[in-house]
């Protein structure tokens, strides 16, 4: 919170509120299938996989295998990994 605070003219307590407030939408939104797109940030898409079923009518709740959340960074987060270097130690 205190490296947010340094770019900001939010307090600490503030920007905690603006996180869980955040929280609390990307939960809605993602459970009612709807992508969010956070500036530049990057995007969240919710995903499910599921056991294939021969016949519409045999597909259940039953038939998922997992559910989550895939991240796509955005184009300034991607730079800065790319420009990171990485090596090995």
């Amino acid at each position: 919170m205190q490296e947010i605070e340094k770019f900001s003219a939010l307090s600490e307590s503030d920007i905690k509120g603006v996180i869980i407030a955040l929280e609390n939408v990307v939960q809605t939104k993602l459970s009612q299938s709807n992508i969010i797109r956070l500036e530049k940030l990057g995007t969240l898409y919710p995903a499910i996989s599921s056991r294939g079923e021969e016949e519409a009518k045999k597909v259940t709740p039953n038939s998922i295998r997992r559910v989550s959340v895939i991240y796509r960074p955005g184009a300034r987060i991607l730079k800065a990994m790319k420009d990171a270097g990485f090596s090995k130690q």
